[in-house]
């Protein structure tokens, strides 16, 4: 049995040679990967072993010994039609699998057209060797290189991740897949994490006092501000966050807190399927609760925008978002996802003051490692767990006084933050 190519082309499919009582035939294994092509040739081996010469056609079938690898066109419409998928997420894990196939193969690749063989560790080898050495030599651009990359490649895999294939087992249950090991496990690049590094001086005093004017101008923004900034919340969350998340509680030292638990509901799953709490200012709930009655009839806090189209889901107030990323630009905000760096900001408010455990609970993090990832300048270490107050399992402040007392002593860190970002009064 001998394997070989008809071309040099890398994208040529391997035949395979057969000899069998003095006869000898080819057939085609319709793939360019040698080891898919040398797992099919011992399948028809074993096939052939003790079988008579005229059963060689039948085993040889195409149809029956040799399945057709889908095409990756095949594979991106099946994902499409997947329900309860956000169009944006969607759209950009396809678009991932094809940057990652042009980045190697050239601008011009028919992505959709290609084979879902190409789909290999090689592909992966390939396109990380590519990333890196257009960054050149400056570690600070290999590094964001190396960390676009692993991003770009963790968002191909979800296509295939087992969560997600688990949720819509008959996904692909039509396809003729090949094996998927290689790509889903080659490891990824061992990038340094990028840091949290604070806001220019002036742009957190900036953004409160411009956040005020919202309450009249645009309560919807205004909102999405307190849930964002005062409460950690992620982008999904603050558009499912309904007003029975919130309850008002009395601590063990007699302050009154108000508790935001994020939780599953029929419409919205928590990132992890984990169910967390987080303590807020009872001055975010009035305001939440002034603006909501006039807006919304429904539990929802923030209003729905348009409907779901073709079956699938949908961010209730893309649009709020939107507007709300054009307002923090105006302000002075140039980090690319602009509410997730209000959520960025509660957490590093968090982490030092009330050290990285607890920054870990209230931002809902699965394990401590991410949240270090991001906040490991500002670790306090002297409680790495705050004092539990309640029955609740939350853990709040042992501080007696008010908010802002508890947010009174930041350090040399976050030197400019002269509003409490729990009550929004200055300090």
């Amino acid at each position: 049995m001998k394997l070989f190519k008809r071309s040099d082309k890398f994208e040529s499919p391997y035949y395979c040679r057969i000899k069998c009582r003095g006869k000898t035939t080819e057939r085609q294994l319709d793939t360019n990967v040698l080891a898919i092509a040398m797992t099919r040739a011992k399948d028809l081996k074993k096939a052939l072993r003790g079988e008579k010469w005229e059963k060689l056609s039948e085993a040889l079938d195409p149809s029956k010994a040799i399945r057709t690898i889908c095409k990756l066109g095949d594979i991106f419409t099946a994902y499409r039609s997947v329900p309860l998928l956000e169009p944006k997420t969607t759209k950009d894990n396809i678009y991932s699998v094809g940057s990652i196939i042009k980045k190697v193969y050239g601008a011009g690749a028919e992505v959709e057209a290609m084979s879902a063989t190409y789909l290999t560790g090689d592909l992966i080898k390939k396109y990380q060797e590519a990333v890196v050495a257009a960054a050149g030599d400056d570690h600070i651009k290999r590094d964001t290189a190396m960390r676009t990359a692993n991003s770009t490649l963790r968002q191909a895999r979800s296509l295939f991740s087992k969560g997600r294939t688990n949720r819509f087992a008959n996904i692909y249950e039509k396809l003729s897949m090949p094996d998927l090991n290689d790509f889903m496990q080659f490891p990824y690049l061992r990038a340094t994490k990028k840091l949290y590094s604070a806001p220019p001086p002036g742009l957190v005093e900036k953004t409160w006092e411009e956040s005020a004017k919202l309450k009249i101008t645009a309560p919807n923004l205004y909102l999405a501000f307190l849930l964002g900034a005062c409460a950690g919340l992620r982008r999904k969350e603050i558009a499912y966050a309904r007003r029975s998340w919130f309850s008002a509680r009395t601590l063990g030292n007699g302050r009154r807190a108000v508790v935001v638990e994020v939780m599953t509901e029929a419409d919205f799953r928590p990132k992890g399927k984990r169910k967390r709490d987080i303590p807020v200012s009872p001055f975010v709930l009035d305001e939440i609760m002034k603006l909501r009655g006039e807006l919304l009839p429904t539990d929802y806090i923030m209003p729905q925008e348009g409907t779901p189209r073709d079956g699938l889901e949908t961010i209730r107030c893309q649009k709020t978002f939107a507007v709300f990323n054009k307002w923090m630009t105006g302000i002075g905000w140039e980090t690319r996802m602009k509410l997730h760096e209000l959520r960025k900001f509660f957490g590093a408010l968090v982490a030092e003051q009330f050290g990285i455990y607890t920054a870990k609970e209230f931002l809902g993090h699965a394990s401590v490692t991410t949240t270090e990832d991001s906040y490991s300048t500002m670790l306090n270490r002297k409680g790495n767990v705050v004092d539990v107050e309640g029955d609740y399992g939350i853990k709040i402040s042992t501080n007696n006084g008010t908010c802002c007392d508890q947010w009174a002593q930041l350090g040399s860190t976050l030197p400019n933050v002269k509003f409490c970002p729990w009550c929004g009064k200055a300090k």
